[in-house]
């Protein structure tokens, strides 16, 4: 386990293989393609803030192995509250406030997921284990998520079950013992080109007969 600088964060990117266009191009190294490269330098920024002996104690957390980033950690205390308040002060200070989709944001959404993991295990204790194993995947390397979470723009008058096309929306085709096959779109809204993991889930507001496209 181990938090990462900005550095680390680079490569990891650079390591990925991931398919990006942009205006009719693709794109090849993201890292210093002139579209990304200054984006990717701010998140890299604030990695390597987590990294520097002054940030160290507030903004990583002991753990099995060694320290995580505090994002990551599932709060048991009022003092472990303030910790994650002053290490989400430390990026926000550093972007003044403009960063709205810094890693604490998705961090944060997983490590909830990983506490309430008995919530996913309601259709089976293998789905409780997968979020917590994924949780530990992702904190134990300091990755940097976003989410895909909006349908694609279509008739919204209807649901998803309702679309002219059954899979204009993603929705689940079957369910093998290895996992789901799906077929269909999500909308992504940010850091999608230069977050190392990516988590597909639903909005609320599933309706009745949409089982099929409740699914992470």
């Amino acid at each position: 386990m181990a938090a990462r600088n900005g550095q680390e964060f680079v490569e990891g990117l650079r390591r990925a293989p991931r398919e990006v266009w942009i205006s009719g191009r693709r794109v090849g190294d993201i890292t210093t393609d002139p579209v990304f490269r200054r984006p990717i330098q701010s998140i890299a920024q604030l990695y390597d803030l987590q990294s520097q002996p002054e940030h160290r104690e507030v903004m990583t957390y002991g753990g099995d192995g060694g320290l995580a980033g505090t994002s990551f950690m599932i709060p048991r205390a009022y003092a472990d509250l303030v910790k994650r308040r002053e290490s989400m002060k430390v990026w926000a200070d550093a972007t003044f406030g403009m960063v709205g989709r810094s890693p604490d944001y998705l961090n944060t959404v997983l490590m909830t997921w990983a506490e309430g993991a008995d919530f996913f295990g309601q259709r089976g204790e293998q789905f409780a284990q997968n979020v917590r194993n994924y949780y530990g995947h992702c904190r134990d390397r300091d990755l940097f998520l976003t989410h895909a979470i909006v349908n694609p723009q279509s008739d919204r008058s209807k649901g998803s079950h309702q679309q002219d096309n059954a899979f204009v929306h993603l929705g689940v085709v079957d369910e093998t013992p290895d996992g789901l096959i799906v077929r269909g779109a999500k909308m992504l809204a940010t850091h999608g080109p230069t977050a190392d993991e990516l988590l597909v889930y639903p909005l609320p507001g599933i309706r009745e007969g949409e089982e099929r496209y409740v699914l992470a």
